[in-house]
């Protein structure tokens, strides 16, 4: 049996991994702008990070793949104590795949999270990044992405992940859809603005974790701001950069310029960090958990065999087999072990308000060492009961279904008056009004809503509050059928869910396809579902649908700079119902 302390989320079983022989995938670890990485094992029991490229990055640009094989060959050259080995690829397989170490222990950003870090392990943690880059860079290679999510605390020391092999997938995002890449609060001016990507840009991202590990966010700002606040304040350049140990202080403030020819090196980082003594690396206590068991995935009972699904006339929509109601009340069994863990909630995100808990179906897997985590002493997860199976008459729909039926109440939000313009969705809860989320569009601004079909209809701002996170737009024609909202109470952790929406400013409509993994709860009933499917920030305020077409609810995009990262929340009909008919909505309950 594997034990590990990582968090784990189980394998989709409709839109799984295609198997690689001599592994056997185990769990999913993450999904990133690149790929999808896996928790694998192989015959004599070794322990991988796999990750396959996303199918949609090949199909989008033809030279993709070309570039990719180029950079995983210098990744492959390099050696250092605090990365992980590259052990094995292949680059012609459909999806190509990369094979890493694996290794287990907290992200910095969960870590900090669960409590502030002292001087000595701030020092230690840099010290590590900037030894992890300077081996980096030796071997020709750019990270292009270090943030907090992107550091593993292990028992050994800090080790930086997902390194170089983001630049070809970067390359075919700006291609195809022009879209800004990086991480908003870690990313350099020059990364914002589509410049050219340097090893400098890395110290500028190296200093901004810097001060995340002695503070919990980013020196441009909370990481609940929008998205353009947090840019914006990159490229005003004023940092507030906390007190930190020596050297660290001089160090972090010149890295944080905003020119990059005005930042040290990462060769004159270590120099400056060679001259001090560097404290033993040891994780605190509360770090140091006790490994969990990981269940095998249970096979199907049966399975079709895949089908391909072609592109919708406005985004990609992906394919996979479709597996029986069964096996997705398997899913949903090691959904509810995998997502627990001990001390925290599915992903560490701060809860929405006092009170809320996570909430778990039973599971046949071994228990947990500890409950979900609580916003105030007391609480307790609660247990709801299994609801029945869907109705055999209503059989799921495919993502092209969904797109044909629902898909002309999705509407792109292209806002002025308010900091993350042109960067979000809406949908129509009745004919004349949508609902999206109040970091989206502010309460004064004039919105534009753009529909698939590219018909453009002013709309007018008639509430919004940030908690919970909506606005409600009205229009004054009717633009359309509205959405059903599901029964909140007969929604189950594994089912599968659809996000439509629309990406940042490319103006591409795009379906995503994932699981519920938990729900949280504040006394009264299911704030939201916690989902993994991997949902883009300019997804925020569309709608999460079930597959048979009900809105699960409004997706929230809760940390800037999440992208393909983070498990998102959508809001439940249940929690947003109240505030909306306060917003004198006439809608039906």
């Amino acid at each position: 049996m594997v034990s590990i302390r990582r968090p784990l989320y189980s394998l989709d079983p409709t839109a799984g991994p295609t198997p690689i022989d001599n592994y056997e995938f185990l769990g999913r670890l993450g999904t990133g702008g690149f790929g999808t990485v896996y928790l694998a094992e192989d015959d004599e029991g070794r322990l991988y990070a796999i990750k396959v490229v996303h199918r949609h990055l090949l199909e989008a640009d033809p030279s993709f793949l070309k570039r990719f094989s180029h950079e995983a060959g210098l990744v492959q050259r390099v050696s250092s104590p605090f990365t992980p080995k590259v052990l094995a690829m292949d680059l012609v397989a459909e999806p190509p795949w990369m094979a890493t170490e694996f290794v287990d222990g907290w992200d910095l950003r969960d870590a900090v999270a669960e409590r502030a870090f002292e001087p000595d392990l701030v020092l230690a943690i840099a010290s590590g990044m900037a030894y992890a880059l300077l081996d980096i860079h030796a071997a020709g290679v750019v990270h292009r992405d270090l943030k907090p999510s992107n550091v593993i605390l292990g028992e050994s020391g800090p080790r930086v992940i997902d390194f170089g092999i983001a630049q070809a997938a970067e390359m075919t995002r700006l291609t195809a859809t022009g879209a800004k890449v990086g991480t908003p609060g870690y990313a350099p001016r020059e990364q914002i603005a589509g410049e050219e990507v340097t090893p400098k840009s890395d110290v500028f991202s190296w200093a901004c974790t810097v001060c995340f590990a002695a503070t919990g966010q980013s020196p441009f700002g909370d990481e609940h701001q929008p998205p353009r606040a947090i840019e914006r304040a990159i490229e005003d350049g004023n940092p507030d950069i906390p007190e930190l140990p020596d050297p660290l202080g001089p160090l972090v403030r010149a890295a944080l310029s905003a020119s990059p020819g005005e930042r040290p090196t990462v060769e004159e980082i270590c120099s400056a960090l060679d001259k001090v003594d560097l404290p033993e690396w040891r994780l605190p206590e509360h770090l140091l958990l006790a490994q969990r068991e990981v269940p095998r995935p249970a096979p199907p009972t049966e399975v079709t065999p895949p089908t391909e699904v072609t592109p919708s006339r406005r985004g990609r929509q992906l394919s996979g087999p479709t597996v029986v109601l069964v096996a997705l009340l398997l899913a949903g069994v090691l959904a509810a072990f995998l997502g627990l863990r001990e001390g925290s909630d599915e992903t560490t995100q701060p809860l929405l308000k006092q009170g809320v808990v996570a909430e778990t179906v039973p599971s046949t897997a071994p228990p947990s060492t500890a409950p979900a985590k609580v916003d105030s002493p007391g609480s307790t997860p609660t247990t709801p009961s299994e609801p029945p199976l869907e109705n055999p008459e209503q059989p799921p729909l495919t993502p092209e279904e969904i797109v044909a039926r629902f898909g002309d109440a999705v509407w792109r939000v292209e806002a002025t008056g308010c900091d993350s313009a042109a960067s979000g969705s809406a949908f129509l809860i009745d004919s004349r009004h949508l609902v999206t989320n109040h970091h989206v569009i502010s309460i004064d601004a004039r919105p534009l809503l753009r529909s698939r079909d590219n018909k453009v209809v002013q709309g007018r701002v008639i509430g919004a509050t940030p908690l919970p996170d909506i606005a409600v737009i009205e229009v004054s024609e009717d633009i359309g059928q509205p959405l059903t909202w599901a029964q909140t109470d007969t929604l189950r952790v594994g089912q599968p869910i659809v996000a439509l929406g629309y990406p940042g400013d490319d103006g591409d409509f795009t379906v995503n396809q994932g699981l519920i993994v938990s729900f949280q709860t504040d006394g009264t009933g299911r704030v939201a579902a916690r989902t993994d499917a991997a949902i883009d920030t300019g997804n925020s305020g569309g709608p999460g649908l079930t597959n048979t077409g009900e809105v699960v609810g409004v997706v929230t995009e809760m940390a800037a700079g999440t992208t393909y990262q983070d498990v998102p929340l959508l809001y439940t009909h249940d929690y947003l119902k109240d505030t909306i008919a306060q917003m004198q909505l006439e809608i039906l309950k």
